[in-house]
């Protein structure tokens, strides 16, 4: 988190120049922001509510439900845009349409209406790459068909955002199990897993942001897996754990299609959402 708050700040925007927080005060305030940044379920978040209210101390209080106002609506933006290589934007595009097909997290029970439209858009723009590697078709004509797969894309950004508006205790679930980017104040959440090709055929290394509690690196378990599909659905199968943010996936087909994502585990933090391959 940014340390944008000044040593003169007030405790309310516009309270009295003698009310000041303290120092202490100040890290208690960014310390809730980052609790509250953890809640992933109702439950965590009504029990969280509880503990507020029954703090006593009023001035504590103010600064904690202060911290909960404070906080942002969390976005997603798609992660890539029309400027992005045929083939990531072709990979990235179908894996928000099996995501939302497959709904593996089950926020997705209210289905998005243009998915129907969402697989025909990517059709269009396979058989227009192929058209054009075939020099059937110029070049305009597969631009075409990815401006049409980029609005339909849009749309599908659109839904989860309402969707995460509506359930902001799963946010963070809700944008990344849709292969898509989570956005919060400060800018984009570094949670994705970054995938880059080493020289070894099948092999690639993986890598996400260290985990941190209260704004500082500690101690982790990092899981990794891969998926491939399987009979039309994708499957994720184990990696080995790490005690570092990165690790080397060897053996990897070359051939197939195939995601990754990575999630930790924390003494104080828990465990937490798996995060996806946002490779460009």
């Amino acid at each position: 988190m940014k340390e944008s708050i000044e040593a003169t700040e007030t405790l309310a925007g516009n309270g009295p120049e003698d009310i000041k927080l303290t120092g202490n005060e100040r890290r208690m305030l960014e310390i809730e922001w980052q609790r509250q940044g953890n809640i992933t379920s109702k439950a965590g978040a009504e029990s969280y509510l509880l503990m507020v209210l029954s703090i006593k101390n009023p001035r504590k209080r103010a600064i904690i439900l202060f911290a909960m106002i404070g906080m942002k609506t969390i976005k997603g933006k798609l992660g890539f845009d029309i400027n992005t290589k045929d083939e990531t934007f072709r990979r990235k595009a179908f894996a928000i349409w099996d995501a939302l097909t497959l709904n593996q997290n089950g926020f997705y029970g209210t289905p998005f209406t243009e998915l129907g439209l969402l697989w025909d858009n990517i059709d269009d723009y396979d058989q227009a790459r192929t058209d054009l590697a075939a020099k059937k078709v110029k070049a305009a004509t597969k631009n075409t068909a990815k401006v049409a797969l980029k609005k339909t894309l849009d749309l599908a950004l659109a839904y989860i955002n309402a969707l995460a508006k509506d359930l902001p205790e799963s946010s963070l679930e809700i944008i990344s199990g849709a292969c898509m980017v989570v956005i919060e104040k400060g800018g984009i959440r570094k949670r994705a897993v970054t995938v880059k090709k080493l020289n070894a055929v099948g092999e690639f290394k993986l890598g996400t942001m260290a985990a941190m509690i209260d704004g500082k690196r500690t101690n982790a378990i990092y899981y990794w897996q891969y998926g491939i599909m399987v009979d039309g659905k994708k499957v994720w199968f184990d990696l080995d754990e790490t005690q570092v943010a990165n690790t080397i996936a060897k053996g990897m087909s070359t051939t197939v299609m195939t995601w990754y994502r990575g999630r930790n585990k924390t003494t104080k933090g828990g465990m937490t959402p798996w995060y996806y391959d946002e490779n460009d």
